[in-house]
């Protein structure tokens, strides 16, 4: 990095990156100090530009090498939100096997239990199959981040002011978000 800043500096960036943006983590791990104080001090560190610049770089440089694209993000979130639960069946209502599944769906998978399930026949425990569940990923919220991505969920405002010399003045806002 730039030679603007401290070693300190330097760290307390790359551990901000690590973090995933967590700056008073990444601030108390670098100067050994308490939450309250990490708090103050990594926010007002996060406005130092060069600071800023050389987190910019660090995210840049995991970008590349992730090969990470806001096409691909948005892709996968539309993986999430638009996958259809019932491609886990089979027509005859069974669960497919993993392999089975294309990988709109697999993505949107967020859990796989499976438990083993017994009888008793003649006073023996004999196998009697499995029970599945599967939990997902929660489509509205990517449907959400999607919408707010695609700015269709902005906040409009309105504001009325009236009133004259003999009257007070009377401001009246409103706040919607449609």
């Amino acid at each position: 990095m730039a030679k603007e800043l401290n070693i300190n500096q330097e760290e307390f960036c790359r551990k901000y990156v690590e973090y995933g943006g967590n700056g008073t983590q990444a601030y108390k791990e670098v100067y050994k100090c308490d939450d309250d104080t990490a708090k103050v001090n990594a926010s007002r560190l996060l406005t130092n530009a060069n600071v800023k610049k050389y987190i910019d770089e660090l995210l840049e440089d995991v970008r590349n090498r992730n090969k990470i694209t806001v096409d691909k993000i948005v892709n996968e979130y539309a993986k999430l939100a638009f996958f259809n639960p019932a491609d886990v069946f089979n027509d005859n209502g069974t669960v497919k096997d993993i392999q089975q599944l294309d990988e709109k769906v697999s993505s949107a998978i967020k859990s796989i239990k499976i438990k083993e399930d017994y009888r008793y026949e003649d006073g023996e425990q004999v196998f009697d199959g499995h029970t599945k569940e599967i939990s997902f990923t929660d489509k509205k919220a990517a449907l959400d981040s999607l919408g707010k991505y695609l700015g269709m969920f902005t906040e409009k405002s309105k504001l009325e002011i009236s009133g004259n010399s003999e009257k007070p003045v009377t401001i009246n806002i409103e706040l919607t978000d449609d």
